[in-house]
């Protein structure tokens, strides 16, 4: 029997080998990776449970293909079974097999996936291992198994399979076995390629159906497409016969808990009726409950279930009395609050983001829950997860499928698409033209639907100061500078989702009137083209030429403007008015301008009535953007003549330290706090405490939230979750780091919560270290810090507005600096890291330098914790250990470089940098030596000496190389640190990582030449030079970037310069000389604008806003962030002979450092010239920040002054005329 199993283990393997013999990356130019062969078994039980064991070949055909076969990982949870890794191999090209040691990688860690939606789980798992030393060409072999002992459904099973995927498939297979009393009712493959072949075979009480696949072509994910395994050709089956089935199950499922009401509940729902009236209408009832769940019951849970974790909710009154849960457990609570009031209300399962569920093939896998009440017949949904919609079920839900749970059954049902009209931002405005060329304008904003959701959502995130600059940041994106000099924003409340949302702001544009020799242009700004759904629901996802998938988008939107506009003589009779535009369909458009007098009337209007295109219908998507593009060009041209803002309130702040050496001490810190907003309430209402166990503790002493009925909640175990840091699985080697959640339960508006952590450090990476500071931002009453014997307390400290752009605190607020570092002790310690020499022929490795670098780069993994997340002695780990495992953390990793540079004879040494290449000095200079900090010294390199020429130790060049965890693709010279000061362990103190050359350092070389043509067309030549550091980056992402994945890149690249945008020279790239190079040609329909006699032609990318600072007045110091390149901007722009008469260029721009005038960091350098009747015109635009700088608040205007001449159409605009004759 043995020697019968090895004959056909041996064929199996021949046969793989053969199979993967005929691929090449010649005959798959655009796959990394090729699925040679995949077996998938599942044996099913009559109760639903199962084990399905999947064996696949992988093959790795690029660079990129072999890193993602690396590593190996499964997810499964433990409520439901485990999973399995139990076979790891790979097949070199010779068929020879090499054993994987999986097991001494192999990590079980917590999957922390969902804890970002408030859902915490500790026993979702993801197991992990890594797969050292497979290399390009050779096939990964993988088994592995999951073992599910619980249902989902009980009594029933369901599975999806993919037989088309982003890779190549070769040959695929799947075998599900289950009993004959128990079949398979629904069976269907959806987008068939004609490769399948299946067959069914009864084996006594068993019934065995297999299908049979091969040669699936690679599938290419398209933006915005629904899921690709929807779209490919995949296998569905189920055990149930119809959806009603599923829908008694999760009505069986949800019953017992949503009889788990109480005494509260029922006052809570009279109370709730009463607040609205007895002859209310029902569906004003039903709207006063909804607003109760989504707003009072905050979205966070933990999932506890014993029956189908995952889908059962919690018992209702737990939901209610903790005033939290996740969607299963607020739909209930809704559901049985409705039947207090008797509604006739149901559970609902649906499927959001996802393609609607298969009406023949019944499965569970819903990824949300909702609530429908039945009224006058028909279902009514509601989605009390959104706490700041209006509306009862928010537009993003139309088109999706979902499922009553009822007691009888009900079939799949697909939601109703809400009109583009209710979805809409309705801009109503008028406005006034000054003689100045500015713009008066006063704006009604009424949202509705899925705009109302998003503006009211991020309105509600945001103080109400903050409010006002998400406006003003809209306004300036219409037009360079504009200024906000009202904003009302109604209802006042918006948690009030009775009212609806409107705006009404009244905005001055300093600059609309593009003035000319002999005309004007009116650019009118429009404020429908910043604002609403409209705008971005296809943003950026209509670059590709053509489709092969639809185009999905979230939900349908309309933009609508009127603008009337009093023009107040400001400028002469018509010259010429931009043609009307209609377009109609699924993507409508239209824009008008009228002028009656003095008035000019504007209308727009554009609506996305589709939310999904065919491939067909997006060729004809695509030409009415075009069609948009070039109408909102033209312009209409004219002839010449402190606690109200707070979320909450620090009542006390308490924290004592206490040492028992430079790097070990307690510190306890004491918190009691007042909650004043809902958005405080949900900042607050989670404890979250990172810690690694091996050198510091966490303790929770106590945690409390005293509400102000008189309930005292104190938090407890239930309430505590320990997870492990993210890296952990993929760095099994090193000391896990955690977190520690705390949920705090009752958590209301005006609750304060107290509590005091305690902190146990023992030998930490670092010495202490720390800045305390005594004014805050948060309303605070009391602030108190003990250091040693050292105390200072401040009652009611400086509040400090919320403002942008600061530069560091150590500047400018109240302070005090601890430092128990020493740099000397630290360097001694750092020389103890000087790894022994290892010989790299001992690992196959060749002797360069560069090759050495490059090898590290290839192939050992840089994961794990970061260098002041473990101890030092942690990092350190024997340079063969980690050739040997292919992973370390970045320390790990530079000194086995060193180690193996040694062995090769150079001479190598490790230092530590800081990323100070564009910091303030002042503060450079203060984190050495006044308050030295070891952190900011913590990303260590491999220094390498190489002398070349002299005699013996004399004469001769010595060259120095800074290498770090840079690709392979990078320069050798170049660094990103350069210019950092970095910590040198030889000689204690410090110096200055400098490039090997003068020509490695960072810097951006970009040019644009255009040549406009007479109908408007414009022919592009497209240049950029990339020096430094960054090459690696550029070079490996085109190096590795596969033909198909190239050409959508390159149509992106086009699509970014305008829609109409088409290559007339393809994407050349240089990824072997240095600088990197990157270049193409391009032709745009339209793209400059002609009226009579004058063709305007706006440069693109040159207007820009180089400060992002909002707010008409300024508290606080700027901080303007420094730059590590130099970048240099290039335009040539080239008009039809004849053209050669200068209506308006932009303007020369010199923007100075204000602190040292002589440092010019914004130039702008504009030339025109006339050769042959043909105009040229040259634009020099020149990036130089090189470092952090503060200045006072009083520079704001001058920074927005700034602002608008760098981002107005006049410095953007160039208007030329016909030379007359």
């Amino acid at each position: 029997m043995k020697e019968t199993r090895f004959v056909a283990f041996a064929l199996a393997l021949s046969a793989i080998v053969a199979f993967a013999d005929d691929i090449t990356a010649e005959k798959y130019p655009d796959a990394d990776v090729v699925l040679v062969d995949e077996r998938t078994e599942t044996v099913y039980q009559q109760d639903g449970t199962y084990v399905t064991t999947d064996e696949e070949w992988k093959k790795a055909l690029t660079e990129r293909g072999r890193r993602s076969l690396s590593s190996l990982s499964i997810g499964y949870s433990l409520r439901y079974g485990k999973g399995e890794i139990l076979l790891v191999e790979i097949i070199d090209a010779e068929g020879k097999v090499r054993a994987v040691d999986f097991a001494s990688t192999l990590k079980e860690a917590t999957d922390n996936s969902s804890t970002s939606a408030n859902i915490y789980d500790p026993l979702d798992k993801v197991l992990s291992c890594s797969i050292p030393g497979i290399k390009i060409g050779e096939t990964l072999h993988v088994k592995t198994r999951r073992t599910v002992t619980k249902s989902r459904v009980k009594d029933q099973w369901a599975d999806m399979e993919v037989f088309e995927s982003t890779m190549p498939i070769v040959r695929t297979s799947v075998r599900i076995d289950g009993p004959l009393s128990r079949p398979l009712k629904s069976v269907a493959v959806r987008n068939p390629l004609g490769n399948v072949v299946s067959s069914v075979v009864t084996n006594g009480d068993r019934v065995v159906y297999s299908w049979k696949v091969e040669n699936s072509p690679q599938m290419f994910p398209e933006p915005s497409m629904p899921p690709f395994w929807t779209q490919g050709q995949h296998l569905r089956v189920s055990t149930a016969a119809s959806w009603q089935e599923l829908s008694k199950w999760y009505w069986d499922v949800s019953v017992p808990h949503l009889e788990k009401t109480n005494a509260a509940m029922t006052n809570k729902v009279e109370e709730i009726m009463g607040s609205v009236g007895a002859n209310a209408a029902p569906i004003d009832k039903v709207r006063a409950m909804y607003k109760f769940v989504s707003q009072e019951i905050r979205y966070m849970g933990l999932t506890m279930e014993d029956t189908s974790p995952g889908y059962a909710p919690h018992d209702v009154d737990i939901t209610f009395d903790n005033r939290y849960g996740v969607c299963r457990d607020k739909a209930a609570l809704l559901v049985a609050l409705f039947r207090i009031a008797g509604f006739e209300s149901y559970p609902v399962l649906i499927s959001v983001s996802a393609a609607k569920m298969d009406q023949e093939v019944p499965t569970p896998f819903f990824n949300h829950a909702i609530v429908a009440v039945k009224m006058d017949g028909d279902y009514i949904l509601m989605d009390p997860t959104d706490e700041s919609s209006r509306d009862l079920c928010p537009a993003y839900l139309g088109d999706c499928s979902y499922l009553v749970a009822h007691p009888e059954g009900e079939g799949l049902r697909t939601a109703p698409v809400v009109p583009p009209a209710n979805n809409a931002v309705a801009v109503v405005g008028r406005g006034r033209l000054g003689k100045d060329g500015s713009l008066l304008a006063d704006y009604s904003i009424s949202l509705r639907g899925i705009n109302d959701n998003a503006f009211r959502r991020h309105l509600l995130a945001l103080k109400p100061e903050q409010r006002r600059e998400l406006f003003e940041k809209a306004v300036e994106g219409v037009s360079a500078g504009a200024e906000l000099m009202r904003c009302d924003i109604e209802p006042k409340d918006l948690q009030d989702t009775t009212k609806e949302l409107k705006v009404k702001l009244l905005v001055k544009y300093p600059e609309v009137l593009l003035r000319g020799e002999t005309r004007d242009e009116l650019s009118v700004p429009s404020l429908s083209s910043a604002l609403g759904a409209a705008n971005w629901l296809l943003s950026g996802r209509t670059a590709l030429e053509r489709r092969k998938y639809p185009l999905k988008v979230s939900s349908t939107a309309l933009a609508d403007e009127k603008m009337e506009i009093d023009l107040a003589g400001a400028v002469g009779a018509t010259a010429s008015m931009p043609a009307d535009e209609t377009i109609e369909g699924g993507y409508a458009f239209s824009r008008t301008f009228r002028r009656d007098g003095d008035k000019l009337v504007f209308a727009r209007r554009l609506s996305i009535g589709s939310i999904e295109f065919s491939p067909d219908e997006y060729l004809n998507l695509r030409e009415s953007i075009k069609r948009v593009e070039a109408s909102e060009r033209a312009k209409p041209a004219f002839a010449k003549d402190r606690f109200a803002n707070a979320n909450e309130r620090i009542v006390s702040s308490v924290r004592t330290y206490d040492f028992f050496g430079d790097s070990s001490w307690v510190s306890t810190n004491t918190v009691v706090k007042e909650i004043l907003t809902y958005k405080g309430k949900k900042n607050a209402a989670e404890l979250k405490f990172s810690y690694n166990p091996s050198w510091k503790t966490i303790e929770l002493v106590s945690a409390s939230v005293s509400n102000r009925n008189g309930q005292v909640v104190f938090a407890g175990p239930k309430e505590t979750s320990v997870l492990d840091a993210d890296w952990v699985s993929s760095a099994p080697r090193y000391p896990a780091s955690k977190q520690l959640v705390v949920n705090l339960p009752s958590v209301e508006v005006g609750s304060v919560i107290s509590y005091t952590v305690v902190t146990t450090v023992k030998d930490a990476p670092t010495p202490f270290y720390a800045n305390f500071y005594f004014d805050t931002f948060t309303p605070t009453d009391f602030l108190s810090v003990r250091v040693g014997d050292w105390t200072r307390e401040v009652k009611d400290p400086r509040l400090l507005p919320d403002e942008q752009m600061l530069p560091p605190g150590v500047l400018w607020r109240d302070h005090s600096g601890v430092s128990l570092c020493n740099f000397a002790a630290v360097a001694a310690k750092y020389r103890a890291l000087d790894p022994e020499p290892v010989d790299p022929k001992d690992y196959d490795i060749p002797s360069g330098l560069i090759e050495i670098r490059d090898w590290m780069a290839r192939h050992i993994r840089r994961v794990g914790p970061s260098f002041g997340e473990i101890r030092l002695e942690d990092h350190v780990v024997a340079p063969e250990i980690v050739l040997k495992e292919r992973y370390a953390t970045r320390l790990g990793y530079i000194r086995t470089m060193c180690a193996l540079l040694k062995g090769a004879g150079f001479d190598a040494d490790i230092v530590f940098a800081g990323d100070t290449a564009d910091s303030d000095m002042s503060v450079l200079m203060r984190d050495m030596y006044e308050y030295p900090n070891v952190s900011r010294f913590s990303y260590s390199l491999c220094r390498v000496k190489v002398r070349k020429g002299g005699f013996l130790w004399w004469g001769g060049e010595t060259t120095t190389y800074y290498l770090g965890t840079e690709n392979e693709y990078t320069p050798l010279g170049a660094t990103g640190f350069n210019g950092s000061v970095f910590l040198d362990p030889e000689t204690g103190g410090f110096a200055t990582v400098t490039a090997s050359d003068d020509g490695f350092f960072d810097a951006e070389n970009e040019t644009l030449e255009f040549s406009v043509r007479e109908n408007g067309a414009v022919d592009l030549d497209y240049s950029l030079e990339q020096y430094g550091a960054s090459v690696g980056s550029a070079r490996k992402r085109y190096a590795e970037m596969l033909p198909e994945i190239r050409s959508r890149h390159f149509q992106q690249m086009l699509g970014k310069i305008a829609q109409s945008a088409s290559a007339t020279r393809e994407l050349v790239t240089d990824t072997d000389g240095y600088p990197f190079a990157l270049s193409f040609s391009a032709f745009i329909p339209d793209m400059a604008v002609v009226s009579g006699d004058a063709i305007s032609f706006e440069v693109p990318q040159l207007a820009a806003h180089p400060f992002g600072i909002t707010g008409a007045t300024r508290e606080l110091p700027i901080g303007i962030d420094g730059e590590e390149s130099l970048e240099v901007t290039r335009y040539s722009i080239v008009f039809p002979k004849g053209y050669t008469e200068v209506e308006s260029l932009p303007a020369p721009l010199e923007i100075r450092n204000p602190a040292n005038p002589g440092e010019l960091w914004i130039g702008t350098v504009v030339t025109s010239k006339v050769v042959d009747d043909v105009l040229s015109v040259g634009i020099v635009v020149t990036h130089n920040i090189r470092r952090e700088t503060m200045l006072p608040a009083e520079y704001l205007a001058m920074l927005k002054e700034w602002n608008r001449l760098a981002g107005s159409k006049a410095n953007s605009t160039i208007v030329v005329r016909r030379r007359g004759i």
